[in-house]
């Protein structure tokens, strides 16, 4: 089982990624690793955990290494206000993230979130927000992003994406799944809702 020396590793690679914004870096300089303290669940998203680290490039590599001897240790979880039935059929065995930090985590805490969302390929995370600021950072897959209105844009591995609290944003995958490390601070205790278009 990996140890406190793979969190880490996680933890000092993602502070790498959000060294400017001095008052994130500072929460996960504070973090400290220790034995997980919520049991493994997977989820049937998780069957898109490995292809989707193999995606991972030159430039996200360190993050996916960082990444790879973790996921056993992940609890998996889902949004309580998705179903098949709000977000389609087949959405929610597509659709996963786990905490490593904050809330239901790994390690707990309440300051900060630092996680990860896997999506399958084909899938549309519709127009949401939150009060939480957010940035993303694509470990493995391209897929599209938009902001508000704007057109979609494309994002490959290795790209940063911030979502500040209350824009509304949406994620498409295409051909391949996604994987992408997110970071969470200010109101991170309410959950994401969809927006109407």
């Amino acid at each position: 089982m990996p140890d406190e020396a793979a969190i880490q590793r996680l933890l000092d690679a993602a502070c790498g990624l959000v060294e400017e914004r001095t008052d994130l870096a500072r929460f996960i300089r504070a973090t400290t690793p220790r034995a997980p303290r919520l049991s493994p669940k997977q989820l049937p998203a998780c069957r898109h955990w490995k292809p989707a680290l193999a995606l991972a490039n030159r430039q996200s590599a360190a993050i996916a290494e960082a990444l790879t001897p973790l996921g056993e240790l992940f609890h998996w979880l889902q949004n309580p206000n998705y179903t098949d039935a709000v977000m389609g059929d087949g959405y929610m065995d597509n659709y996963a993230y786990a905490n490593v930090v904050g809330g239901r985590s790994l390690l707990g805490g309440n300051d900060y979130a630092l996680g990860v969302l896997l999506l399958g390929p084909g899938l549309t995370y519709p127009r949401h927000s939150h009060p939480a600021d957010e940035i993303y950072y694509v470990v493995g897959g391209t897929a599209e992003w938009r902001y508000g209105d704007e057109p979609w844009t494309r994002r490959a591995p290795g790209s940063l994406i911030e979502h500040p609290s209350g824009l509304v944003h949406a994620t498409r995958t295409g051909d391949e799944p996604l994987l992408a490390l997110y970071f969470w601070w200010g109101d991170i205790a309410t959950h994401a809702g969809l927006v109407e278009a």
